[in-house]
């Protein structure tokens, strides 16, 4: 499984849609801090007075919000609460994996790597490390873009931060893991995009909630993906807060199995 993983690693380094999915999680982060530039800072504001973007009543609006942000929540609602960052991971990982099935590569894989579960592992573990990576720099450039317009947003502790990024790498995996097995079953580009967008975009169990919220019975959907990913906790202060890494491990491993039977049961 090494030589597959590695194999993957050279890919991702060689191609440029890495540093493409990278690009547009950054661009998307700098471009709600500078509205938040606009709307937070004494210069921003001034600037969006002129242009005609702001009146008296929403500027003081944004001072009363400024009291109430930290960094982390800038990058919370910047990327992650909303689903875009997982968007940007899934599709990326969608493409990079039936690209496999499309241009027939699996086939010479296989005819090496005969253990199709070592195929699974290698795609897992190599968007696992990028995973990481993608979180790491986004945090990483929020903190600095925060810094360049002179630190107007109190910096999150160290301890949240890492808690919090934790909980999101387990979950953004589980739902790697089931766009994998959408690829797998179905080894279409169109259908596993369309599980990315559905299940980082929350679509499905959004509505469900908003249905179900009628009749009292929507107390479970807490546990799934999207909503323990947007109700992430940022300190831990009892169990109860672990309930994210939990939901993301379970998850992670059924799809993974399943992913894994799927392709071990179909002719390649």
């Amino acid at each position: 499984m090494l030589n597959l993983l590695r194999m993957d690693l050279y890919r991702m380094r060689k191609g440029k849609a890495a540093y493409i999915c990278l690009g547009i999680i950054l661009a998307t982060i700098a471009l709600v801090y500078f509205l938040l530039f606009l709307m937070l800072t004494p210069t921003g504001q001034a600037a969006a007075s002129r242009l005609g973007m702001m009146d008296f009543v929403e500027m003081e609006e944004a001072k009363a919000l400024f009291r109430e942000i930290n960094l982390l929540l800038v990058f919370r609602q910047s990327n992650m609460d909303g689903g875009f960052f997982a968007l940007v991971l899934t599709i990326y990982f969608t493409i990079f994996v039936c690209a496999d099935f499309k241009n027939g590569f699996i086939k010479n894989i296989m005819s090496v790597h005969v253990n199709r579960w070592k195929y699974i592992g290698s795609k897992i573990l190599s968007f696992a490390i990028l995973d990481i990576i993608y979180l790491a720099a986004s945090y990483l450039f929020t903190f600095l873009v925060n810094l360049l317009m002179g630190g107007n947003i109190p910096v999150t502790g160290f301890s949240s931060v890492l808690f919090f990024l934790a909980q999101a790498w387990v979950l953004t995996m589980a739902m790697l893991a089931l766009v994998l097995l959408v690829c797998m079953l179905t080894r279409s580009i169109a259908a596993g995009i369309l599980a990315a967008v559905l299940v980082s975009s929350g679509v499905i169990v959004t509505l469900l909630n908003a249905l179900l919220g009628l009749f009292h019975v929507n107390g479970w959907l807490k546990y799934t993906l999207y909503f323990s990913l947007q109700d992430a906790p940022e300190v831990y202060q009892s169990p109860a807060d672990l309930a994210g890494f939990a939901v993301g491990i379970v998850f992670l491993i059924v799809y993974m199995v399943i992913a894994g039977t799927a392709l071990s049961k179909k002719d390649i």
